[in-house]
């Protein structure tokens, strides 16, 4: 198998992440002018009761796939055999999850009003499923990934302003977000046949691999917990409105967090594949520079986030959304938490198969979650929420932090973070200088980002920060 550039997986991945979060800044302004608080808040209710069916559906079986598959993807006909194995247990999951799912709809009264809505949303669970976006992720084909991403984002955009023209269109909203997030599984079923062609083998096959999955599905069930259960104890607990009012805080946090995520996702697969070659050093030095990228992106990100919270709320939706600044200035300061959290537990321990280590990470965040919420929901409300969420990323890089430094240790305190800082101070600078010339609240968003972003790389470049250094000259090497 040819080795792909893990830089350019990384910009690829960044790119699609990017789009990702393109997609909701372009019509997150309409939707919140055309669709009420209410109905804001009413899908995103319905939508995280669906993420949790949608989770027993997944059952781990993409992460675990991944790690696996990436470990023997040299072997074509041990990979086939394997990727028939691991789409024949996503579907068993699958059909349980569906099963269920009707069952709580047919006995519950409180879902009652979101019965169609769910039901509606629901479908994604089959597209994911047959969709087996793990084999591209396995085989590290990131620019398929991207460019299917493109096309069928802008093809949504068109969808969105066409279909969604009023109050009460939310299920034409419910459709066009679905076509652009799960849509493009239809083309990754049809290709992914490259790879393999799907048979039923015997089930006696699975057996092995179900112990691992479920450790995994245990930990993703601990983190959709203290992800998801935010918005749902919230519209228990509150109303629509407080819903949708944190949907647009959490909604930016989702984003940010999306693209920051990017450099680490791609890594997987590779770091796997070093970690049961035995390839140790250069699977801690990749760890290290994943750790100084992600440090170079986050600091000036997150410090950018607090101080435009104003604006970036005007920018997706509007004046009746101002609530939510608050709310994401607390979960501003989650990311830094959670980024680094996640190369701990998705960058060594994953690799290194300690799911057992991550999973009781999650079970401690979660319950620590919900917790928090029951008693500080009805006091702060959606500000309760993301405080929640931080003290659960908190918990989750503490211990995960703790147990990898047997296996490979991080150097966040360096040079690397010196430079940031001091690029980062220069970010402050800029800001406040722009906020002094009084521009409307975008015009002010778009100049802070553009002079800032210049004004950090530029700090970085003078002060020979080793990352920046080293993306300049691999653009020159293209170039020529």
């Amino acid at each position: 198998m040819i080795k792909k550039s893990l830089s350019l997986n990384a910009i690829l991945n960044a790119m699609r992440s990017v789009l990702n979060m393109l997609f909701p800044l372009i019509t997150y302004p309409y939707i919140t002018a055309v669709l009420s608080v209410e109905e804001l808040g009413k899908y995103n209710f319905s939508l995280s009761i669906v993420n949790y069916f949608a989770l027993i559906a997944g059952l781990g079986v993409s992460s675990y796939a991944i790690r696996e598959g990436a470990r023997i993807r040299e072997d074509g006909r041990a990979l086939a055999d394997f990727a028939n194995q691991m789409l024949e247990i996503n579907l068993i999951s699958m059909l349980t999850a569906y099963i269920l799912l009707f069952c709580v709809l047919g006995t519950s009264n409180t879902l009652a009003p979101y019965k169609e809505l769910i039901l509606f949303l629901s479908v994604q669970m089959l597209f994911t499923t047959i969709g087996v976006e793990w084999i591209y992720s396995i085989f590290e084909e990131y620019q398929y990934i991207t460019i299917r991403s493109i096309l069928f984002k802008v093809a949504s955009i068109i969808l969105l302003f066409v279909l969604v023209r009023k109050e009460g269109d939310v299920f034409q909203y419910a459709g066009v977000v679905m076509f652009a997030t799960t849509g493009s599984n239809i083309l990754d079923a049809f290709f992914a046949r490259k790879y393999f062609h799907f048979s039923f083998v015997n089930l006696k096959k699975l057996k092995k691999h179900i112990c691992p999955i479920m450790i995994l599905f245990a930990s993703n069930i601990a983190v959709m917990v203290y992800v998801y259960s935010d918005t749902t104890m919230l519209g228990l607990m509150t109303d629509d409105y407080t819903v949708g009012i944190y949907a647009v805080s959490s909604k930016v946090y989702s984003m940010m967090k999306s693209v920051l995520s990017a450099v680490l996702v791609v890594s997987i697969p590779r770091l796997a594949n070093l970690y049961g070659a035995q390839k140790m050093s250069e699977f801690r030095d990749i760890v290290q520079n994943i750790t100084d990228t992600i440090t170079l992106l986050l600091v000036p990100s997150v410090v950018g986030l607090i101080l435009q919270s104003k604006s970036i709320i005007l920018f997706i939706s509007n004046e009746k959304y101002l609530q939510a600044t608050s709310s994401l200035s607390i979960l501003s300061v989650a990311l830094v938490v959670c980024m680094y959290g996640w190369i701990f537990n998705q960058c060594i321990l994953l690799p290194a198969q300690k799911e057992n280590v991550i999973l009781e990470a999650t079970i401690i965040s979660a319950v620590a979650n919900v917790l928090l919420n029951f008693i500080l929901i009805r006091i702060w409300k959606e500000n309760a929420t993301a405080f929640t969420t931080l003290v659960a990323e908190g918990i989750m890089l503490g211990i995960c932090g703790w147990k990898s430094r047997e296996i490979c240790r991080v150097k966040v305190f360096n040079k690397n973070l010196l430079t940031v800082c001091v690029g980062t101070a220069a970010v402050v600078g800029i800001c406040f200088v722009v906020r002094m010339a009084e521009f409307q609240s975008t015009v002010e968003l778009l100049i802070s980002v553009v002079l800032s972003g210049i004004g950090y790389f530029m700090v970085l470049i003078v002060l020979k920060n080793e990352n920046v250094l080293k993306l300049m000259k691999r653009l020159l090497k293209i170039k020529t």
